[in-house]
C-alpha cells in the first residue's frame, strides 16, 4: 500500500529543509491564484501512479513509479523580474534534484520535463515553472 499522504509529506518537507531560496509558502491543494497571492509558491501534485506487474498473478513488485508536477511559483513583481527569478529558482530546483543521492528520500527521482508558464492567466505578474519529477519508491 502507498501512503500517498506520508509521500506527501516527505517531499514537502524534503523541499523545506533543503531549498535555501526562502520566503516560500508550499501548498499541496488546489493551486487557485486568487486565494494564494504569496511572492514564491510551491504546489506538489500528484499526477499518475505505474505498478509495474512481474507477473501475470497482478504481484505488483515492491517498487512503485511514482509521477508527481512540481510547479515554482513566482507573482508580485515586473515581468523581466519575475522572470529572472523563475530562471533562477528553477536552476537552483534541478540542481537540487540532480544532486539528489538516492539515500536521502527516495529510492531514484528523475526528471522527465522541466515547463516554463509566462503570464498565467493572462497575467504578466505569474509565472511559473513545472518539473515533472519520477520518483521511485519501495512500498
Amino acid at each position: 500500500m502507498i501512503d500517498f499522504l506520508k509521500q506527501q509529506n516527505i517531499i514537502q518537507e524534503y523541499i523545506d529543509e533543503i531549498y535555501t531560496i526562502r520566503n516560500f509558502k508550499i501548498v499541496t491543494d488546489y493551486l487557485d491564484f486568487d486565494k494564494y497571492k504569496n511572492d514564491f509558491i510551491i504546489n506538489i501534485e500528484f499526477d499518475t501512479i505505474n505498478f509495474p506487474f512481474s507477473k501475470l498473478n497482478d504481484d505488483c513488485t515492491k517498487l512503485q513509479n511514482l509521477l508527481v508536477n512540481i510547479y515554482l511559483v513566482h507573482r508580485n513583481n515586473t515581468p523581466s523580474e519575475l522572470n529572472k527569478k523563475m530562471l533562477e529558482a528553477a536552476s537552483h530546483f534541478h540542481s537540487l534534484i540532480m544532486n539528489m543521492k538516492s539515500d536521502d528520500i527516495f529510492f531514484d527521482v528523475n526528471i522527465n520535463n522541466i515547463n516554463f508558464f509566462k503570464y498565467i492567466e493572462g497575467s504578466t505578474n505569474i509565472m511559473a515553472s513545472k518539473f515533472e519529477l519520477q520518483i521511485n519508491i519501495e512500498i
